[in-house]
């Protein structure tokens, strides 16, 4: 049977993938009190920086071994960046009775001739851990094509790596996060790649999504959430909800979905 989603689910949701800052996201919510438009949650796509995808853009930080995580109040917000006060725009969003969906990705990402201290450190953490899916001679697998290309895809089949991998997003938990769009998930090409659990390829090319969706999903649950997801497979009504891919803002495309 299909899990329930919250009752808050069923109100109209608003996205936007210009909202990349916080005063933005304020204003919206301020224009949708004044409009009565009854929107019941905000999904932010723009939020987080464009390598680790887990810290938010324009935050500071010191610098940490890659195998701990970082707690809120060890993270610099600066009031010249885009997200000043993530905690508080949290708060305002709860406080205008809506709930925020922020967007996440399962990947690690390949950055041609770009550094970027923390990915860096974490990806070869990653790496020496065994944390990431593996081509058939034990190496690290990276995505071959399209999306992300050259980036390595998280292995949620490793409890050790779900758990350290979850632990670096804990902070947005204790600031009141209400879950995840959890995009791509399709990444998995080829028979023979290798899973912690002894899985290969060929099987997980369709379980690959549902093993990523529930571990977020498992994870929304400390604040009764949800995930909003895009690939799936077979049993992935127990992880909701869903979108059918990228649409245009048409109501020919909302009829067509």
């Amino acid at each position: 049977n299909p899990a329930r989603v919250p009752v808050w689910a069923l109100g109209p949701w608003m996205s936007s993938n210009n909202w990349d800052r916080e005063s933005v996201v304020r204003n919206e919510v301020e224009t949708t009190q004044e409009l009565q438009i009854p929107s019941t949650v905000v999904v932010l796509e723009q939020w987080s920086d464009e390598a680790t995808y887990y810290m938010f853009n324009d935050a500071e930080y010191d610098e940490k071994a890659p195998s701990e995580a970082y707690s809120y109040d060890e993270i610099r917000f600066p009031s010249w960046g885009r997200w000043p006060d993530p905690k508080g725009m949290v708060d305002y969003i709860h406080d205008n009775k809506m709930k925020l969906i922020l967007w996440q990705i399962p990947i690690q990402k390949y950055l041609n001739r770009q550094q970027h201290p923390l990915k860096d450190r974490e990806e070869a953490y990653m790496i020496e851990k065994g944390y990431v899916v593996k081509n058939p001679d034990g190496s690290p697998y990276r995505i071959p094509e399209n999306w992300f290309t050259e980036s390595l895809i998280m292995d949620f089949s490793n409890e050790e790596g779900k758990k350290w991998w979850f632990d670096k997003r804990q902070y947005l938990i204790d600031i009141g996060v209400d879950g995840f769009k959890t995009d791509g998930g399709e990444f998995v090409f080829g028979e023979g790649l290798q899973f912690a659990d002894g899985r290969r390829g060929d099987e997980m090319r369709n379980l690959y999504p549902n093993d990523y969706v529930e571990a977020y999903y498992q994870f929304a649950q400390q604040n009764d959430g949800m995930t909003f997801s895009r690939a799936g497979y077979t049993g992935a009504q127990n992880f909701p909800a869903h979108w059918a891919g990228d649409e245009r803002s048409t109501f020919d495309a909302f009829r067509r979905s």
